[in-house]
């Protein structure tokens, strides 16, 4: 459980990281985010014989048979990059306030250095900016969460919870994890699976190799069949492999068909770009399928895009834009490798950027457990943009490397910061009073600097107000464990339990009815906690309580 509740403020952070690489902000939630990774590289996949059970197979993931490739693809491009006088091509666009790339076209009087093969300084290239976040809130699902629906369904099978794991799995972009799931779904459950949700799944978790092509056209044409999939549903589907294959025609053939709003916006987006191509003098038509790109990673579609990416690239390796989708769609669905490969391709490609990218390293070392490396990266930014958040995870490096007094620097310095966020505080709480607490150990970071508690407990009071204090609250009762003192406990954990219903806490309550005496109380609780609870260290102590209460 403790780790879990790390990984959160980790992910938090990760996501915080990788969102703000885009051109648009959006509001940060508490999530616990594992994201899994997919690549696509054609003409390294051969498979034979593929039919549509394909999607329910176990073992190794196409993308991690090709994931070495991306690799060597993008070192490569680097090495050709180091013997290149690349001029800086970025200009980037404003931030706004939803999750959506707003590509800069090149104006028609610069259109016709486009084609050139070192792109010029002036060119309003197409590009993804990074800024910072504005607001963490616990919120969301989380890993345990997850966890926890699909431990039961395995009890239950019932289908509704099925549903409602994919449906977390898929919101989390972890579509080999979420394909695995699948995989163990009985035949009654598949039947009353939606399947956009499952043409979701797919479509992200496999390598697009013509067979493959072949067997999700296959897959889509028995949904349509059975009438689980309406045909517009169906073409828009089909309209989107035929974007991943650069075949407009047939997408617009497809389009024709589109009703509904979203399919039509989308639908004429496409076209309205490649309309602005073709009307480009001296435009390069492969201008148009990294925009295209850009559509279908706003649409979710990262294997769709990165197909697109790799295909640009080989047409201009100095083409930025390709390498920033595939190091984000890498960094978004959990491949670090990958991402850090593409990462620093981008360090010397686009040097201006140069400490956005190097942050980035920094939080996708941290991921791949490089913890050194990472607190190496994450030392050498001093944009004032990132500053808060590297500091943030050099916190979570320190811990990980259990580095106690580096790590109280680290939260000493966030506490300088103005816009701190609930979960700076929530992270804090955890680690030095509950995550203790829970787990019969002492309270080492809390002995090491008691005044840094103290600061933490009156700066969460004068920042937060309404909803946002309850983590205040959190913390106040955080020092009450730490100090035992258990008296005038059970109204705060109650309301706490009952929002938050984490089994640290619920074991907090047990262990509250065990000292007033009241033993059936405590054994519901510290069963319930036990039930919760994946950690080894908190099971020793909630069993020894119960030895207590029976």
């Amino acid at each position: 459980m403790g780790n879990n509740v790390v990984n959160s403020f980790a992910l938090v952070i990760m996501v915080l990281g990788v969102w703000f690489l885009f051109d648009d902000v959006v509001d940060w939630k508490w999530v616990y985010v594992s994201l899994q990774a997919h690549y696509f590289q054609s003409q390294d996949t051969t498979l034979e014989d593929q039919d549509t059970s394909l999607f329910f197979s176990q073992g190794l993931e196409p993308d991690e048979l090709s994931s070495a490739s991306e690799v060597q693809t993008s070192q490569e491009n680097v090495a050709i990059v180091k013997n290149t006088d690349v001029h800086s091509s970025a200009q980037t666009s404003s931030v706004e306030e939803s999750l959506v790339i707003v590509p800069l076209l090149q104006n028609a009087t610069d259109s016709q250095n486009i084609h050139k093969e070192q792109i010029s300084s002036e060119e309003a290239d197409l590009l993804l900016d990074i800024d910072v976040a504005s607001e963490i809130v616990l919120d969301q699902l989380d890993s345990d969460n997850i966890s926890f629906l699909e431990k039961l369904y395995e009890k239950t099978q019932q289908s509704d919870i099925a549903v409602l794991a994919l449906e977390s799995l898929l919101d989390s972009y972890q579509f080999t994890r979420a394909k695995k799931f699948l995989a163990g779904l009985d035949a009654e459950t598949l039947l009353h699976l939606d399947p956009k949700l499952h043409l979701n799944i797919v479509f992200n978790s496999f390598s697009l190799s013509s067979q493959y092509i072949d067997s999700l056209e296959t897959l889509i044409g028995q949904y349509v069949q059975s009438n689980r999939l309406q045909p517009e549903d169906a073409n828009r589907y089909r309209g989107l492999l035929a974007l991943s294959q650069k075949n407009y025609d047939q997408f617009s053939q497809l389009a024709s068909s589109f009703s509904r709003t979203d399919y039509l916006q989308f639908s004429q987006h496409i076209k309205d770009q490649q309309a602005t191509i073709t009307t480009q003098q001296g435009m390069p038509v492969y201008y148009g399928d990294a925009l295209t790109a850009i559509a279908l990673f706003n649409q979710g579609y990262f294997q769709l895009a990165k197909v697109l990416a790799l295909d640009v690239l080989q047409q201009n390796d100095k083409y930025i834009l390709p390498y920033q989708l595939l190091a984000y769609a890498n960094f978004l669905t959990n491949s670090w490798d990958a991402a850090i490969s593409y990462l620093n391709t981008l360090v010397v490609l686009d040097a201006r950027e140069q400490e956005k990218y190097t942050f980035l390293i920094g939080v996708a070392e941290y991921w791949n457990k490089n913890y050194h490396k990472s607190v190496l990266k994450l030392s050498q930014v001093s944009d004032e943009r990132y500053r808060l958040d590297a500091e943030r995870y050099l916190a979570l490096n320190y811990l990980e490397l259990q580095q106690s007094t580096k790590l109280l620097g680290s939260w000493q310095r966030i506490l300088g910061y103005s816009d701190l966020q609930t979960s700076d505080f929530y992270s804090y709480f955890y680690e030095v009073f509950f995550r203790p607490y829970a787990e019969g150990k002492v309270h080492t970071l809390y002995l090491q600097d008691m005044s840094l508690a103290q600061k933490y407990l009156q700066y969460c009071n004068q920042l937060f107000t309404g909803k946002e204090k309850a983590v205040c609250a959190y913390g106040k009762i955080g020092l009450q464990l730490v100090l035992k003192s258990f008296d005038s406990l059970e109204s705060s954990l109650l309301q706490l339990v009952e929002e938050y219903p984490q089994g640290y806490l619920l074991h907090a309550l047990g262990e509250y009815y065990l000292k007033q005496g009241n033993a059936e109380k405590a054994k519901e609780y510290l069963l319930r906690a036990a039930n919760m609870t994946e950690s080894d260290p908190e099971q020793l102590v909630i069993r020894d309580l119960l030895k207590n209460a029976f």
